[in-house]
C-alpha cells in the first residue's frame, strides 16, 4: 500500500526519474595479490567479518564466494545534472529524481550483492575477480535503481592488499 501511495504521489507532482547519463564500467573486476592463495582466504574472512558482509555461499573447491547484499556506506552517489559524479569515492551511481539532486548521499543506503573468485595463480600469487551486481539506492521511503561504478577494484584491493600485508 505504501509502494502504491509513493507511486501516485510521483506520478501527481511532475517528478521523474532521470536515467544515468554515462555508462558504467559492468565487467568484472580482476586484481592479482602476491599472496599465497590461503593467507588471502583467511584475510577475507577477517575483512568479512570485521566488515559484517552477508557472505551467502563459499565455495572453496571452486573459489567462490557469493554475498548478499551488502550495504556501502560512503561509497554510492549520484551524478549531476552534466553527468559528474563528486563522491569520487562512489562504487554505485544511482538514477535520481528531476527536481532534486542530493549533495549528500548520507540519507541513502547504497547496496550490492556480489561475487567474489579466489584463485591460486601460483604458490605465491592470488587472483581474485569482483562483479556487484542488483546495485541500488534507497531512503526510508524511496528506492532507486543503480549501476556499479568502475572504481570499486581500488578500494576493495587496497583493503584486501593492506591486511594481507599486515599478517607479514
Amino acid at each position: 500500500m505504501k509502494n502504491v501511495f509513493l507511486l501516485a504521489l510521483l506520478l501527481t507532482s511532475g517528478t521523474r526519474l532521470v536515467p544515468l547519463k554515462n555508462q558504467y564500467d559492468e565487467q568484472v573486476k580482476v586484481a592479482v595479490i602476491n599472496k599465497p592463495l590461503q593467507e588471502i582466504w583467511d584475510r577475507f574472512a577477517l575483512l568479512a567479518l570485521d566488515n559484517g558482509y552477508p557472505v551467502k555461499s563459499i565455495d572453496h573447491k571452486t573459489g567462490l564466494v557469493t554475498v548478499d547484499q551488502t550495504s556501502f556506506d560512503g561509497h554510492g552517489g549520484f551524478e549531476s545534472k552534466d553527468g559528474r559524479v563528486p563522491n569520487q569515492q562512489a562504487y554505485i551511481v544511482a538514477e535520481r529524481f528531476s527536481d532534486e539532486y542530493p549533495d549528500h548521499t548520507d540519507e541513502y543506503t547504497f547496496v550490492a550483492n556480489w561475487n567474489l573468485l579466489i584463485t591460486a595463480i601460483d604458490s605465491n600469487t592470488t587472483q581474485l575477480r569482483i562483479k556487484l551486481y542488483d546495485t541500488a539506492a534507497y531512503s526510508d521511503d524511496v528506492f532507486l535503481k543503480g549501476n556499479r561504478r568502475g572504481n570499486l577494484k581500488a578500494g576493495y584491493w587496497r583493503n584486501l592488499e593492506r591486511r594481507a600485508s599486515n599478517r607479514t
